[in-house]
């Protein structure tokens, strides 16, 4: 008798929100959408974030296959500096080449590097800036280390906004590497 009434419950809530978007759809009528209580929060499924990610597709094109948002954002409108992480498609070997979109207040700013980089991971501090754990593919080499060490090789980049635009503290690896 629960399973039943669970099963009634979940049909009522499934039909309860396609007549309300319904309602939200129908023709002649603005599309509405609540706005969020504070536009100012990190939004990581921003228009603003497509967009970019379209441009970069098309200013830097690969062989390998187009950028792809990977879902990692520290997206607002309203911060001095926010990034949303992309990965390149057609990557087979497990290390990922990524490049983070730059945006300040909302707007699409560019890109981390132009030079392969692989992302460990990001950390966002309070302050607004970031710090990037990249893989250091120049160390390794440097290193004569094998592609199962690679990860023994990295090197820590904090970006934050300077008034004027994007600064950082520590070097971005791997600008010997040829760009894309």
């Amino acid at each position: 008798m629960k399973t039943q009434r669970r099963a009634n419950t979940t049909a009522k809530a499934f039909a309860g929100a396609a007549l309300v978007g319904a309602a939200l759809l129908t023709p002649g009528t603005a599309m509405a959408q609540e706005a969020p209580a504070d536009h100012c929060a990190p939004n990581p499924s921003a228009h603003e974030i497509a967009e970019a990610n379209k441009q970069l597709n098309e200013e830097h094109q690969t062989e390998r296959g187009g950028w792809t948002y990977a879902g990692g954002s520290t997206f607002s409108p309203c911060a001095d500096l926010s990034y949303a992480i992309t990965k390149q498609g057609g990557q087979g070997n497990g290390a990922e080449t990524n490049v983070l979109l730059l945006f300040h207040k909302g707007q699409y700013i560019g890109i981390d590097s132009n030079h392969p980089q692989t992302i460990e991971h990001i950390t966002p501090h309070d302050d607004g800036t970031f710090t990037v754990v990249y893989r250091d593919t120049e160390a390794q080499m440097a290193a004569g280390a094998p592609n199962a060490d690679a990860d023994k090789f990295t090197t820590e980049v904090t970006f934050f906004w300077d008034g004027d635009k994007v600064g950082h503290h520590g070097k971005i690896p791997n600008e010997s590497l040829p760009a894309f």
